[in-house]
């Protein structure tokens, strides 16, 4: 997230042009530095929470994000020198007024000027936003720039769009914590692609990655509730809450078909080994990750392109 420098001044911050701000692929908007108005809305950020220029307009800028407190993202590098002023108090959410529509007037929430961040949507939803604040002169106009990222994309790998390692990994320990707390099943799975990297070396890892998606793809398609991370290189994670071991190999050996024919569809051959367990209360997630690992390994063992149970009182050797 960078904004081309056309006269840097230390303490007035980069100067740039609104076509500059438009024309910047993340979503961002420029307020004024003395009122906290905003003054400059670019089409990303109309992208990314629904809201035109037009409606975001004028409003302060602490009413359009709000400070939550729950994982501890960076946010603004500096400190925010409207937010003192503003908080404690309320404002107009975003309207669409080409539809008549107006939104009803929300007290501000959390009381650190530099908590999470939760940018309002059009639809009445909040998306968690990293920010960055940094001042900048807009046509000769003191002003603070906000450069927006959704935490949704930075915790999904780019080539898949599965959850990333760290992304899956905190999807487990809430999931685990919540079938604990209702006495509920949840089984946890490890997908390995067979031979990829044969495949890249023999083929390109274009096919490589093809094949990733394929999988990805298949493997997505589960209920709501389920996640999918991408654990390893080639390697998929599967988390199905409410599931009990036996139903997610029934699901796992559906996938292995479902990747089999679309793969066939491409002229091309893709097929996995999955080991899969199912998590005990009060168990640690590394407990749990090493029996589907030890379950991956056995297929794998024995000739791949087959789903392993490693059932929660198995008799394994730790890792």
């Amino acid at each position: 997230m960078s904004i081309p420098i056309e006269d840097p001044d230390s303490r007035t911050g980069a100067a740039m042009s609104r076509r500059q701000l438009d024309e910047l692929p993340d979503p961002c908007f420029a307020t004024d530095a003395a009122s906290g108005r905003i003054i400059a809305w670019n089409p990303a950020a109309a992208r990314l929470t629904g809201w035109p220029e037009r409606a975001a307009l004028g409003l302060h800028c602490a009413g359009l994000i709000e400070g939550v407190d729950h994982a501890a993202a960076p946010v603004c590098a500096t400190s925010c020198p409207h937010l003192a002023q503003y908080r404690g108090g309320a404002t107009s959410s975003p309207s669409a007024e080409g539809a008549g529509g107006s939104a009803p007037r929300i007290p501000l929430q959390g009381p650190a000027p530099h908590p999470d961040m939760l940018i309002r949507v059009s639809d009445g939803s909040r998306r968690s936003v990293v920010v960055m604040g940094m001042p900048a002169v807009l046509h000769g106009r003191q002003v603070l720039v906000h450069m927006l990222r959704s935490v949704d994309e930075l915790e999904h790998d780019s080539l898949t769009g599965a959850l990333t390692h760290d992304g899956f990994l905190a999807r487990l320990i809430d999931a685990q914590r919540r079938a604990d707390h209702e006495h509920a099943p949840l089984a946890v799975a490890l997908v390995d692609l067979d031979d990829l990297e044969q495949r890249n070396n023999t083929d390109g890892h274009a096919a490589g990655d093809r094949a990733l998606q394929i999988v990805a793809r298949v493997l997505g398609h589960g209920r709501p509730a389920d996640s999918l991370g991408r654990w390893g290189s080639d390697e998929f994670s599967v988390l199905m809450p409410v599931t009990t071991v036996e139903a997610a190999a029934v699901r796992l050996w559906r996938s292995l078909a479902a990747v089999r024919a679309a793969s066939s569809n491409e002229e091309i051959v893709v097929t996995f080994s999955a080991g899969v367990t199912e998590a005990v209360r009060g168990e640690t997630w590394e407990r749990v990750i090493d029996r589907a690992a030890v379950a991956l390994d056995e297929a794998k063992r024995c000739g791949k392109v087959q789903v392993q149970v490693m059932p929660h009182d198995a008799p394994i050797a730790w890792r």
